[in-house]
């Protein structure tokens, strides 16, 4: 039996990750939310990494190619417990920051952050 989004509770979702060194300018969207690094951290939380790739592709992001069924090199599930709280907030979320961490970075409460930019719903891409 497989579980799909809509049983697993944002809690239990595993975050998947891909830092993406693109060739060419970042989305139009990554622009506008202050992301002009070439380099980004895309992440989702999804129960299958499989939406996730999909919509990477969609935004252009370069994703290793791998064998029939085999996850991409690269993609992987995170635990960094900060980074998968906050993503978990927005299950089915396709979301992007700057690689590096600097570009769009504000201060909250006296503590840089690096806020995400939404890309969009996993199921719409």
């Amino acid at each position: 039996m497989t579980t799909t989004d809509e049983e697993v509770t944002p809690a239990e979702s595993p975050v998947w990750v891909f830092i993406a060194d693109q060739n060419s300018r970042p989305a139009p969207l990554c622009i506008e939310a202050g992301i002009t690094s070439r380099q980004l951290l895309v992440t989702a939380a999804t129960q299958s990494p499989w939406p996730f790739i999909a919509a990477m592709k969609t935004w252009g992001i370069e994703v290793p190619p791998s064998k029939a069924g085999a996850i991409p090199n690269g993609v992987v599930k995170a635990v960094f417990e900060p980074l998968v709280d906050s993503v978990r907030v927005r299950v089915g979320r396709l979301l992007a920051r700057c690689g590096d961490g600097t570009d769009g970075a504000i201060v909250i409460d006296g503590e840089l952050r690096v806020p995400w930019v939404d890309l969009g719903d996993l199921a719409e891409r």
